[in-house]
């Protein structure tokens, strides 16, 4: 119990750092478990990150389940992509859980994390990679741009090679980044594009019913008189009564009156 009210304290401390260090520390899975479920009420940037890291390198399988199914949660359809891209471009971290600060002699203290990151210098370059293999009027200056971005470890110039291999007008530059990919992913290539495609796609179809009104459907008529049945109208045909009728009709009428006032 004295966990959970620790837990829930720091929860609404918003102390990311403090819940890191519950996340990452030995002993019964239970503590690190809730560190997980915890993060989830986080809003940081760093969350993501924290949750991919001990799924891949908890010991523990349920801390691993956990870790995965707040990441679900969190990213929907892009969870399972971004899993696979951090396997796949980073190595196992056997540090990644630390001594009870107990067991060190140090207050709390937290091994130096993996960067992720990447520079500001980093960022503009890929950025700018991105803008010449999504739009260069050259061809050969696209290829080059593909493959440098092949060899960039960051989820955003993945995702940008997966939309290219799927949606690119040139089968070259398809091609091209579809290797780029496979150079890193192997085996995996196809769930990775599958995953990017059902996003892409999926977004587009819900885009497209959000905009679509369901009165849209029922056009409202420039005029009272638009909303009448046309005289031709089959149904009148079928249900109305023949012309000729009416006229005997009539005849029959005016002859009884004749009749009676003439007799």
């Amino acid at each position: 119990m004295q966990i959970e009210n620790e837990i829930e304290r720091l929860v609404e401390r918003g102390d990311i750092d403090r819940l890191e260090k519950i996340l990452r520390q030995e002993g019964k899975p239970q503590p690190r478990i809730l560190a997980v479920q915890a993060l989830a009420g986080i809003d940081d940037q760093n969350v993501p990150e924290l949750l991919i890291r001990a799924a891949l390198n908890d010991p523990d399988k349920t801390v691993q389940a956990a870790a995965r199914q707040v990441l679900r949660e969190m990213l929907g359809f892009q969870a399972e992509l971004v899993l696979t891209f951090a396997s796949a471009t980073s190595e196992p971290d056997p540090d990644w859980l630390l001594p009870a600060p107990s067991q060190t002699g140090e207050e709390d203290g937290a091994a130096t994390d993996q960067d992720w990151g990447l520079s500001n210098a980093e960022g503009e370059t890929l950025h700018g990679l991105i803008a010449i293999a999504q739009s260069d009027p050259k061809r050969e200056t696209r290829l080059r741009a593909v493959r440098a971005l092949g060899r960039v470890r960051d989820m955003s110039a993945t995702r940008v090679l997966a939309e290219l291999a799927l949606w690119d007008d040139d089968s070259s530059i398809r091609e091209a980044s579809y290797d780029a990919i496979e150079a890193t992913f192997g085996s995996d290539t196809d769930i990775l594009l599958e995953e990017v495609r059902r996003e892409v796609v999926g977004e587009q179809v819900e885009e497209a019913a959000r905009k679509e009104s369901p009165y849209q459907k029922v056009s409202t008529p420039s005029s009272p008189s638009a909303w009448n049945i046309p005289s031709n109208s089959s149904v009148m045909k079928e249900e109305g009564a023949p012309i000729w009728l009416l006229f005997v009709i009539i005849a029959v009428i005016g002859g009884g009156v004749w009749w009676f006032f003439l007799r």
